[in-house]
């Protein structure tokens, strides 16, 4: 059976059933919506007595003479009442392009929710006795079940169950009751009771009996199955609204009502319509649609004024955002040694204390470190010659500083103050323990190892390990040597100005969303995202723009991407314009595919096809 039955009596009877049940309901419901677009369902709470007082009705009212029911034509000022020779929008191009008027007769009314007034007042008949509290009762009955549906259908799209509550709490559902009168023979023309068409609001409830000539829906191959219900149930099948709401997941289908085979007795056949249909002020889109229209350009807008993305913005990071922030003559650690600025030899007389052990005693060097720069204060016989000369050649240097004393911060100083191939001598002199990386330092110089891309944008790695000691003298206070320390990063970039291109093609794809956006509602159709979409992907010129730009910048900036990258030390502004880059270029890419691929094409309704 191409058309599925489905027992919804869980969500009738919520209080008695289980959530497996419900489950299970919906996990039915959702396979019809999306494989088929129609069910028919039972145990739907509706009493078999009001099903019958209505086609009783109905049929009361076809029997009565023509001229009886044309007193409220069907016009265009009022779109319900009576009407014989409807053309629906669908037959033109489903049923080989013929303009022919189905064979059956319809009256329609808007009743609108109870305590709410009809956008457009109903119109009622003046018979048959009953009609209107008849149809009226049906149609308050068949508006319960619609809303049940809508709960299911929430359920179905893990939404809450009451999601579609305020938007149907003023519906413009409308009941449709139908004749299809008796044929004698096949029409001689190729018309039909009811040409194949889609309904266009939310859902579709239809109450039919079982008289020949019924219902067809039609596959996505183009085939033709009849409908089958069962005794008691009601046929729903979803409309435009709900694929289009559903982003195309759920399917509105083709359906017609054909003509009964000749021979057959009293066939007159009946039905009862419910077209549901949302709220009037309801906008009807995909989350994706607000994403585009609102959330897109305000993300732009933060970013292009809340960040230095349309001014100064760079590349990759400068020196004040590096790594560890660089602090030339860092305050923190500000200080100075009054009286320790010596001869050079008190300070290597020091250092030979260590005797190429990376440890001494405390107390042992604190005594004898801590002392002055009086050079009486010390026996240099324990110096070799070769110390002896270098301290002659330190001190003979006016950029060699020696201070040896207690400093400012009450720690005993020795240091010994000039270029790295002096440091290292005194170092292999008295061969000191000191870290290899240190000593790779002094024999390399290696404060700056810069990477540099293909542009010579270099990415500058600093590897000093330890903190670097500033020394000055005032003029004012020649005795006093002050001591600062630089603290600095580990790494930072060249200054390169970011390229907004990317910004602007995002820009320009969310401009062409507004564009087609006022495009669909000047074409008076709902704010649908499958329309916006498929209408931007019709549109070539534009994909092939976008990708024409994002490639030129994506070559263009290749190496700087890819150092950054590497280095980790691209800008939240370039990074920014990384998103932009693989949205844009996805983008364009997938629409231009599909486009060139036929997969999406718009009708002159901008739907698709």
């Amino acid at each position: 059976m191409f058309v599925p039955v489905i027992d919804i009596a869980p969500f009738v009877n919520e209080a008695s059933s289980s959530q497996a049940d419900r489950d299970r309901v919906l996990g039915q419901v959702g396979d019809a919506c999306h494989n088929v677009g129609f069910l028919a369902i039972t145990n739907h709470g509706i009493a078999a007595e009001t099903i019958t007082a209505a086609f009783k009705s109905a049929k009361e009212y076809f029997d009565q003479p023509s001229q009886v029911k044309k007193q409220i034509p069907m016009t265009s000022e009022y779109p319900y009442g009576y009407e014989s020779a409807e053309i629906l929008s669908n037959s033109r191009k489903s049923d080989g392009g013929k303009s022919l008027a189905d064979l059956k007769e319809t009256f329609q009314v808007c009743v609108g929710p109870d305590g709410v007034e009809p956008h457009v007042p109903a119109q009622w008949p003046e018979g048959p006795v009953g009609f209107k509290s008849t149809m009226t009762n049906y149609y308050r009955s068949v508006e319960q079940l619609a809303a049940t549906m809508m709960r299911i259908f929430a359920g179905i799209l893990k939404l809450p169950s009451d999601f579609f509550d305020k938007k149907i709490d003023k519906h413009m559902s409308s009941l449709r009751i139908l004749n299809y009168p008796h044929q004698e023979q096949e029409p001689g023309t190729e018309q039909i009771r009811a040409s194949a068409h889609t309904d266009y609001g939310s859902l579709t409830i239809l109450a039919v009996d079982d008289a020949p000539g019924g219902l067809q829906v039609r596959d996505l191959q183009g085939e033709w199955h009849s409908v089958k219900a069962p005794a008691d149930s009601y046929v729903v099948n979803l409309g435009d609204l709900m694929q289009h709401w559903t982003n195309d997941q759920w399917r509105s289908t083709l359906h017609r009502v054909i003509n009964p085979q000749s021979g057959h007795a009293n066939n007159r056949r009946q039905s009862i319509a419910f077209f549901h249909n949302i709220n009037a002020d309801t906008v009807v889109e995909c989350i994706l649609t607000s994403g585009r229209i609102i959330f897109g350009p305000l993300v732009l807008a933060v970013l292009f004024l809340g960040s230095e993305y349309l001014s100064d913005a760079t590349v990759l990071i400068k020196s004040d955002n590096s790594f560890f922030a660089f602090t030339e003559n860092d305050m923190s650690m500000a200080g100075g040694c009054s009286g320790c600025i010596g001869p050079c030899k008190i300070v290597l007389l020091k250092y030979q204390m260590f005797n190429g052990s990376a440890f001494i005693s405390g107390p042992e060097f604190k005594a004898f470190g801590g002392l002055g720069r009086d050079p009486s204060l010390y026996d240099f016989s324990s110096l070799s010659i070769k110390a002896l000369a270098l301290a002659e050649v330190l001190d003979a240097d006016d950029n060699v500083i020696c201070q040896s004393g207690n400093n400012e911060w009450g720690s005993t100083t020795n240091i010994v103050t000039g270029t790295a191939q002096q440091a290292m001598d005194v170092i292999q002199m008295f061969n000191l323990s000191v870290a290899p990386q240190m000593k790779l330092e002094l024999e390399l110089e290696l404060d700056d190892v810069p990477l540099c891309s293909t542009g010579d944008v270099c990415i500058h790695n600093y590897y000093n390990s330890l903190w670097e000691w500033v020394n000055y003298i005032k003029a004012d206070n020649p005795s006093r040597i002050g001591m600062n320390l630089n603290t600095f990063r580990s790494r930072y970039a060249d200054a390169v100005a970011i390229s907004v291109l990317p910004g602007v093609i995002v820009m320009q794809m969310l401009l062409m969303g507004v564009i087609s956006l006022y495009q669909m509602m000047s074409h008076k159709r709902s704010v649908l995202l499958t329309q916006i979409w498929a209408y931007r992907c019709q549109n070539g010129r534009m994909q092939v723009v976008y990708l024409a730009q994002i490639t030129y910048h994506l070559v263009y900036n290749s190496d700087l991407y890819l150092i950054g990258l590497a280095t980790g030390t691209l800008t939240t502004e370039f990074i920014a314009n990384l998103v932009f880059c693989f949205f844009s270029f996805s983008y364009s890419f997938i629409n231009l595919v599909e486009t060139r691929s036929g997969d999406q094409v718009l009708d002159r309704h901008f739907r698709l096809t």
